[in-house]
């Protein structure tokens, strides 16, 4: 009986020690995995809005977002948080200690204001983001009425007609790159575009491929130069005239 008594005493001690060197090695391994896979570098690839140093803020943001592995499951099957002005970001591993931020932006054609926000809609003009800070390099739209704006829906305007040419506009000015700053109606729906202190006459038209296409071989010169552009009654071979302000 002392015997037995014995083995049961002695069996339990062996039980703990195998328990303390499988979580020894479990702790070993965990160690080996964030010090090896530890991320020293990354890429940047298709952001234009944000600056790399501020997406990688967005994206890499607690401690273990730097590594590796656990960046790219949390960012391959966990939901991404919403950066404005981002479709989505994939995270593309480049080895050990390196990843790539592989950006998709949503694709911004131009912008109205309502209600003190900037809206801005894609080449369907869905309105995909709205901020109250003026973007640059992407149009802004004045001189129209609104019955709503709602966010993720169709941009929706009081003169239906106005829409077709609101959207050719901004893809002429997309195709042509044509820096425009404004693109303005006034009541009887002519259209003028300014360039920094260049404004552009279009009057209004079924059309504006071939005035836009003219503009982007002049626009250039006029760099620095204030005044007027009248492109209203253009043709293709006619003279374009540039008019200084006094």
């Amino acid at each position: 009986m002392r015997r037995v008594r014995g083995l049961k005493q002695n069996k339990i001690p062996n039980v703990f020690r195998v328990f303390l060197m499988v979580l020894a090695i479990i702790i070993f391994i965990c160690v080996a995995f964030f010090a090896t896979w530890n991320i020293n570098t990354i890429h940047v690839k298709g952001s234009n809005h944000y600056s790399d140093d501020v997406l990688i803020d967005k994206i890499v943001k607690t401690k273990f977002d730097h590594n590796t592995i656990l960046l790219y499951l949390k960012n391959k099957y966990l939901k991404q948080e919403s950066i404005p002005f981002i479709e989505r970001v994939d995270v593309e591993i480049a080895g050990k200690n390196a990843v790539n931020l592989i950006v998709y932006e949503k694709t911004i054609i131009g912008c109205v204001e309502y209600m003190g926000q900037y809206m801005y809609f894609d080449k369907d003009g869905i309105v995909v983001e709205s901020s109250n800070k003026r973007v640059k390099n992407i149009p802004y739209i004045s001189g129209l009425e609104f019955d709503k704006i709602i966010l993720h829906e169709k941009l929706e305007i009081s003169d239906n007609k106005l829409y077709s040419t609101i959207l050719e506009l901004t893809q002429l000015i997309n195709k042509f790159e044509l820096n425009i700053d404004k693109v303005s109606f006034n009541l009887e729906q002519e259209v003028t575009l300014y360039a920094k202190k260049v404004k552009v006459l279009l009057g209004k038209g079924k059309s504006y491929d071939k005035q836009l296409s003219a503009l982007k071989d002049i626009l250039p010169l006029s760099k620095n130069l204030s005044g007027t552009i009248n492109l209203k009654n253009y043709k293709p071979g006619d003279d374009i005239i540039f008019e200084k302000d006094k």
